[in-house]
């Protein structure tokens, strides 16, 4: 059974209690329902394999319980979670916590997941390098969102072999360096946003050589060199 009860007008929403016997289901949207806490009955909930509670006004901490359900897709953005990175079920393969107040590092069992298509960390306060495991990501991930924090250090070279991204937003940090050069193996890429870094290198006129690339922002970095179109 699949449930959505996003962007409605409630006056009350009332949640059976956490140990009721409910109705199993495998899908359920609940955003924009102003929800301030991850509702307890999900703890019974045994075969959920999609959840959204994206725009509410859920504050603290991912309680451990949901973060050791089986889901395959989880929309936690635009909360008010604080704390460091909630690590989700190694079936994860959506995962989406933007738009909230994570802080900390990331960490490297984060490359454990070797299921995850879509990560998006976006506009959040996490600091740090990227661990060097997190390169190799780009053999299985389709999209990587890391906009709008504090990260630094260079970025991180790209798996040469089978890289499948196609989205890839680092903009809004404080990475520096130079541009490594194995993000031209990564040839499904249709959109690069790399604004608001620092930046240093030449104009890499190389990445024009990646065949299916719609969008590509270097604005805000220390690009220098002459532009020129490739051959």
């Amino acid at each position: 059974m699949d449930v959505a009860l996003s962007s409605n007008a409630f006056s009350s929403i009332i949640f059976p209690e956490p140990n009721a016997s409910v109705t199993q289901v495998e899908s359920l949207y609940l955003d924009s329902l102003g929800i301030k806490e991850v509702p307890g009955f999900l703890q019974q909930q045994n075969m959920l394999d999609t959840l959204t509670l994206s725009k509410n006004n859920i504050s603290g901490r991912i309680p451990q319980w949901l973060l050791e359900k089986t889901v395959e897709q989880l929309d936690l953005s635009f909360n008010n979670i604080q704390g460091t990175l909630p690590m989700p079920p190694s079936t994860i393969g959506f995962y989406r916590i933007s738009n909230n107040r994570l802080s900390g590092e990331i960490p490297s069992s984060i490359c454990e997941l070797q299921n995850m298509l879509v990560l998006d960390l976006a506009d959040n306060n996490f600091t740090g390098e990227l661990p060097p495991c997190f390169g190799d990501f780009s053999s299985h991930l389709y999209a990587l969102s890391l906009r709008g924090n504090n990260f630094a250090g260079k970025i991180l070279e790209f798996n040469g072999e089978g890289c499948q991204l196609n989205v890839l937003d680092l903009s809004a940090n404080s990475f520096e360096g130079t541009l490594p050069r194995s993000i031209a193996n990564c040839d499904q890429l249709e959109y690069v946003n790399l604004g608001k870094n620092k930046i240093i290198d030449t104009i890499p006129s190389w990445l024009g050589w990646l065949p299916r690339l719609r969008v590509l922002m270097l604005h805000s970095n220390m690009f220098h060199g002459v532009l020129k179109a490739c051959d």
